[in-house]
Formats: C-alpha cells, structure tokens, sequence
C-alpha cells in the first residue's frame, strides 16, 4: 500500500475522536450570521440604480433560503448542493431565456425548499427548529455516531 491508501484506511486517532464536534442541536445564530445577514438584506432594499429590482429581490431570496437551510433547520450538504444546483440551472434559464421569469423561478424553487426541509426533518440526524418534538431520539442517535467514529 502507498502512504495515501494507508491514511485513508486508517482509523481516527485520539486526537481526531478529541476533535468531534459537540452535541449543539437547534438553531444556530452567530455573530458573522447576523452581521452577513443584516449586510446582504441592506443590499437587496437599498436602492441602487444600476442594479435591476428582481436581482436585489432574488438575493434577498437566496440570503433568506440559505439562513433557513443552514441557521434555522440545519439542513445537511447534500439536500442544499441539489437544491443549489436546481436553482441555478433554472436561475440561468431565466436569465438567459427569460423563461421562466423570475416570480416563477422563485415560487418553484421555494416549493422544492420547503420540500427539502420537511426531508431533513424526518431525518434520524434532524437537529434545527422543534429538534425535541420532531426527532426525540437525536441524543441517542448522535451518542451511537460518536461510538461508531471512536471504533
């Protein structure tokens, strides 16, 4: 085996175990969060000549979808680079094509958003907004993650 096989093959060390991450469910709302998010609301209200109305609207969107997805409901990487990856593709149609417009471009997107927040909520992982009426059980699953890594 090369050197690189062998680390990836290798199991965590006691450093690694030392540095899982802590059981923090439910919201989360940092300083950097507030200060990013008050900065990208202000730019999508100020009023700037050169920017399109329906681009400052859909910033605020994208800013608001992204604060629930990671702040609110902890949604995991993978639901956000598909729903990400969906809004671009639409996103560029509208840009490029004009079709859809834009309203629409939003209210699907916004649809396929809710939907992947119910997803995540149904999870065993679940751990943003109402974690303890939704996913009682986080504890113990996170505890068995935890054994599972140290292993």
């Amino acid at each position: 085996m090369d050197i690189y096989s062998e680390s990836i093959l290798r199991l965590p060390d006691e450093d690694a175990v030392q540095a899982l991450p802590d059981f923090k469910p439910g919201p989360r709302m940092s300083r950097i969060d507030l200060l990013i998010s008050a900065l990208g609301l202000a730019f999508c209200f100020w009023p700037v000549a050169s920017i399109p109305v329906e681009a400052r609207w859909v910033g605020g969107y994208l800013l608001c979808t992204f604060f629930l997805f990671l702040s609110v409901f902890r949604v995991s990487g993978d639901l956000q680079y598909g729903w990400t990856a969906i809004f671009v593709v639409v996103a560029a149609a509208t840009t490029v094509a004009g079709v859809p417009n834009w309203l629409l471009t939003v209210q699907v997107t916004a649809v396929l958003a809710a939907v992947i927040i119910v997803v995540q909520m149904r999870k065993p992982s679940y751990r943003g907004l109402f974690w303890r009426q939704l996913n009682p059980d986080l504890p113990a699953w996170w505890e068995e993650q935890v054994k599972e890594l140290q292993r």
